[in-house]
Parts: structure tokens; sequence; C-alpha cells
């Protein structure tokens, strides 16, 4: 098993209640696109911070930059608290450090039963 199993695994742990706890993980509003997502949306319902998708979200599946389509309004929410959730393996995972050099990445993934 390697360290960053390892590491996933604790702070699974660490915060397993939050994590099943059944109201953090049904979807309360759904857009079909970051275009629809402004501050004032967010405020208005009282998000305070965003977790990014990056592959078919933010650009193309394995996309190197984020698509155009969608870039305006991706740095409009900027002024929130943001991080990206990847289930990336390790190169991907560095790659996107590099595509997102201010954003925190995190690599989290459910191990195979």
């Amino acid at each position: 098993m390697s360290l960053d199993t390892l590491r996933t695994a604790h702070q699974f742990v660490k915060n397993l209640r939050v994590n099943w706890a059944r109201e953090n993980l049904m979807p309360r509003t759904f857009v079909d696109s970051v275009r629809d997502v402004s501050p004032a949306f967010l405020r208005e319902r009282g998000i305070e911070g965003i977790v990014w998708d990056v592959d078919n979200t933010l650009m193309e599946y394995h996309g190197t930059e984020v698509d155009s389509s969608v870039r305006a309004a991706y740095e409009a929410l900027l002024i929130f608290p943001h991080v990206i959730l990847s289930n990336s393996d390790e190169q991907r995972y560095r790659e996107l450090g590099r595509i997102f050099p201010e954003t925190p990445v995190l690599r989290v993934y459910a191990p195979k039963l």
C-alpha cells in the first residue's frame, strides 16, 4: 500500500461522520454549466465555497487549460474558497497542480474492494 493511499484513508476516516452524513452527500441544486453560476447565485443559496470537478466541467477530459466557454464564469467564482477534487492517477494529479498553481488539488479515490 502506498503512502498516498494511507494518507487518503487517514483523511477519510478522520472525517468519516461528515463524509457519510446524508445531508452532505445530496445535491440541492443542479445546473447545466459553470456558466449558470455567479457569485450572486452562490450567495443567495448560502454557499461559501466551491469543490471543482475538472474533466468535462472546467475543461475537456484530460485537457490542459480551462475551456474558453466557461473561463469567465470560472474566474468570477474564484473569489470564493475553492478546491479541485480529483480521482486521477499520480501523473494527472501533478499535471493539475501545474495547471492550477493557486488552487489546492485533492486526490481522493475509493480503494478497489
